[in-house]
């Protein structure tokens, strides 16, 4: 081989592994770009199921305060502190409206991106079900009271109050379980005793919320009491009545969606290790 055609044999290798790194970088660039945005998206996730969280504390507030506020005092009992009442409510209300600045938060910044569907569907499914949560948990006269839409609110059973209270356990089980497992991926945490430990109690966690909605979705039409539908309302039908029937409906999605996101993030931790 003469000398010319050395040098030219050389130039093309060199522009071919040029344009090799070219390609790899370009690729590693873009999975950047996707690592990143699916990172915001997680970030903006977690806010709205902390702002949910926050909503279930207040609504838990609320609820405790009304139930002492209409207990009958017995002949020789103490009438119960108002002053514990009242702080009662204004710790519930502060929940509520830092879950509310949460939300507002969320929803700038992500009902807009057409790339955010996954938090886009949580988002939308945590606002409905705060909507329906915030409506039963009224500080309003139980009877008066009425939901954003104007629909009135049945009055309140004690079935109906433990109820709400398994709900929103179920709830924010299926997000313990998925903070857990989020934990679990961020530090890659392999076949450990602890990581392990940790894997299979978030598992239990998620299976026991699962299986609890779908028993009180199931039981709740036919044991609660007081005004109700004929037919069970759908979980996003935004002129539905606020009962509790509809909250563990609105629930239910919540804990699918939560799952299904689980799924998809096991999927991505696999699609960055190689795996």
């Amino acid at each position: 081989m003469t000398f010319r055609r050395m040098g030219l044999l050389a130039v093309l290798l060199a522009i071919g592994m040029t344009g090799t790194v070219g390609v790899q970088a370009a690729q590693q660039k873009d999975d950047g770009k996707k690592d990143e945005k699916s990172s915001d998206e997680s970030t903006y996730k977690a806010m709205a199921s902390h702002a949910l969280k926050m909503a279930i504390e207040g609504s838990s507030l609320q609820l405790g305060a009304r139930r002492v506020g209409t207990q009958p005092v017995q002949p020789g009992q103490v009438q119960p502190n108002q002053t514990r009442t009242q702080q009662l409510l204004t710790e519930a209300r502060t929940s509520f409206d830092s879950a509310n600045k949460l939300f507002t938060d969320v929803r700038n910044k992500v009902v807009n991106e057409k790339d955010s569907t996954r938090c886009k569907r949580f988002y939308n499914a945590a606002v409905r079900y705060v909507q329906t949560l915030t409506a039963l948990s009224s500080e309003q006269p139980v009877a008066a009271g009425t939901n954003p839409r104007g629909a009135p609110v049945a009055p309140l059973t004690t079935e109906d109050l433990a109820s709400i209270r398994l709900i929103n356990h179920s709830v924010c089980e299926a997000m313990d379980a998925c903070s857990i497992k989020d934990f679990l991926r961020r530090h890659e945490s392999g076949s450990t005793a602890g990581a392990d430990t940790l894997r299979d109690h978030a598992k239990q966690m998620s299976a026991s919320s699962e299986r609890w909605i779908n028993r009180l979705v199931q039981e709740i039409p036919a044991t609660a009491t007081g005004a109700r539908p004929a037919q069970p309302a759908q979980p996003t039908d935004p002129n539905a009545p606020p009962t509790v029937q509809l909250l563990a409906r609105q629930a239910q999605e919540i804990i699918q969606f939560i799952q299904e996101d689980d799924k998809n993030d096991d999927k991505d931790q696999s699609r960055r290790s190689g795996g």
